[in-house]
């Protein structure tokens, strides 16, 4: 069964305390204009199984697809996820609780997280994300993920391919050092036996961008093929601050200005775990006290 909102209203809203499952079926064409999820707007319990969101909008608002709002949660399981865009989250804004597993989120548009923008508590899983981008006038961060700055991201057994944005190519972290609020909290975004391949930053963090305090720990993964085109990072970006943490994880062919992972402060870049397999171009191999070339640019 199709729903179809011609582009011109939002197709289902779903109220606090309302359960609603959705099973094979397709979600086209809603518009929020500037609003809340151009497909679905969700403040209960929304359950999303075999089905295909593609080709909605939120305009300048969020989650181009879907919106889960504070106190809602929201189930995404072998779904498709496709050509949605917003300002925040093309595919999917989450200020709840989501989960998307076994799901595909390709080619989604937003200047925030291209396929997901979080400010609660996500889990992804088992999921392909692909071909998604982060742009915009003011910049674009997190290709396919922005963990914003109350956000948890839990990412497992998932394949970032070819997302692009300024900054970080597949998925931004953003903390808060620079907001004015003491940082009290830190985003954290925990990766565990994922693949990410070409991807790609215009500044810098091809596969990862490390923000303002925030702490992300990466495991038991492969980073290979991406690329930070101007201020390097290849593979992963931190800054003064952060906690970047990385075990048994292997690094290839990441780079541009000729590192895979920059770092502006030794201390916060982390290796506890098994050892790092790292592989970088010819005499540019670094040990964890060294790397690094400071971005040009950083931040918002």
């Amino acid at each position: 069964m199709v729903f179809d909102g011609n582009n011109a209203t939002q197709i289902l809203s779903v109220n606090g305390g309302v359960a609603l499952t959705l099973v094979d079926l397709t979600l086209r064409h809603g518009n929020a204009g500037g609003g809340f999820g151009g497909a679905i707007d969700n403040s209960g319990a929304l359950t999303v199984t075999a089905s295909t969101l593609s080709s909605n909008s939120a305009g300048n608002g969020f989650g181009g697809a879907v919106y889960n709002d504070t106190g809602g949660t929201a189930t995404i399981s072998a779904s498709t996820l496709a050509s949605n865009t917003a300002s925040n989250g093309g595919a999917v804004h989450n200020n709840g609780t989501v989960t998307i597993s076994a799901s595909t989120l390709a080619s989604n548009v937003a200047v925030y997280g291209g396929a997901v923008n979080n400010d609660g508590t996500a889990t992804i899983s088992s999921s392909t994300l692909a071909s998604n981008s982060a742009r915009g006038t003011d910049g674009g961060f997190g290709g396919a993920v922005y963990n914003d700055v109350f956000g948890t991201v839990d990412i497992r057994a998932s394949t970032f391919l070819s997302n692009g944005a300024v900054y970080g190519g597949a998925v931004f972290n953003d903390g808060m050092t620079n907001y004015g609020f003491g940082n009290p909290f830190k985003t954290v975004t925990f990766i565990y036996a994922s693949t990410f391949v070409s991807n790609t930053a215009v500044q810098s963090g091809g596969a990862v961008y490390n923000n303002n305090g925030g702490t992300v720990t990466i495991t038991a993964s492969t980073l290979v093929s991406n690329t930070g085109v101007l201020s390097g990072g290849g593979a992963i970006s931190n800054l003064v601050g952060d906690t970047v943490t990385i075990g048994d994880t292997l690094l290839v062919g990441n780079g541009c200005l000729g590192n895979g992972i920059s770092s502006r402060q030794v201390n916060s870049l982390q290796l506890p775990l098994p050892p790092v397999r790292t592989k970088f171009p010819l005499d540019h191999a670094k040990s964890a006290r060294t790397w690094g070339m400071p971005s040009m640019s950083r931040g918002r």
